[in-house]
């Protein structure tokens, strides 16, 4: 599926021209307050429509008020979904409607229906549900899989956990409680449950608890085992962005005043907030 998203208004941007991004292997990158978020917002709203479980967007902000302030437009091969002042126009062979509230049934046929799911702090959000990462009776449903734990099983072997079964984990020959997984590694787990049961997927805050060793091998890991899946991530990390740009990822450095694609290493050398990360951690 090739999917673009083309922003003129959305704040707290203030750009001088439209911005493109590419919507596949994605990554935001930036400043905090620039509109990262806010990109993901709108996306999820062209994505899932008016008539959704409120809980796939922040409720901290009343939406409605962001989307009538928002000028921007979902491109896909079978057509488009813009928003543009709180309205919605939808167009697809060569027609166009006009709508206040956008249906699943509008998306479905600009989009096909697909499940999202989206990771935000330590919770993941799927068609399946809600998952709260510090929930015990939460974190065991994921093992309760024998499948999807038997798959990811030698994605952890190496983080030197040798088994998972059915609310136990085993580390060094000794079998543990679930409840007793290390933090980093509960919202490795969660984000590879997320990429397992949805087509599209959000992770915000993507290098939240987790070691250099583990945010390389998650991004490894949906190079390698999720290709044809659309993930979106939003980071204030460089590792990811380094990683992104090397694997031809849809790589963006976003300020208050640009959206800027990056396609190569020379690229990185240029976004500030990049070298501050590099300047800040060289002894």
């Amino acid at each position: 599926m090739n999917l673009k998203f083309s922003i003129r208004k959305l704040p707290p941007l203030e750009l001088d021209k439209p911005a493109t991004i590419d919507i596949n292997k994605t990554i935001l990158y930036g400043p905090n307050g620039v509109g990262k978020s806010n990109i993901l917002r709108i996306l999820l709203t062209l994505l899932l429509g008016d008539d959704i479980n409120h809980k796939y967007l922040i409720e901290e902000i009343p939406i409605d008020r962001l989307k009538n302030d928002t000028e921007a437009t979902l491109y896909t091969d079978k057509g488009s979904i813009e928003l543009s002042n709180g309205k919605y126009i939808i167009k697809r062979e060569n027609k166009e409607v006009i709508r206040e509230r956008l249906s699943i049934d509008e998306i479905e046929r600009i989009i096909g229906l697909k499940t999202v799911g989206r990771i935000i702090g330590d919770h993941m959000i799927t068609n399946r549900g809600e998952i709260d990462i510090w929930k015990s009776s939460d974190i065991n449903t994921l093992t309760e899989e024998a499948e999807f734990s038997e798959k990811i099983i030698d994605f952890f072997i190496d983080l030197g956990i040798e088994r998972l079964y059915y609310k136990k984990y085993r580390e060094n020959g000794e079998w543990r409680e679930i409840q007793f997984l290390p933090y980093g590694f509960r919202r490795a787990f969660m984000i590879l449950y997320t990429l397992e049961h949805s087509d599209i997927i959000f992770i915000e805050g993507f290098e939240n608890g987790m070691h250099i060793d583990l945010i390389r091998k998650i991004i490894e890991y949906i190079d390698i085992e999720y290709k044809d899946k659309i993930v979106i991530i939003e980071t204030h990390n460089s590792l990811p962005l380094k990683l992104g740009v090397l694997k031809r990822w849809s790589v963006y450095y976003i300020d208050r005043n640009l959206i800027k694609k990056l396609s190569g290493i020379e690229d990185l050398r240029d976004v500030t907030l990049f070298n501050k990360e590099i300047e800040a951690i060289t002894i």
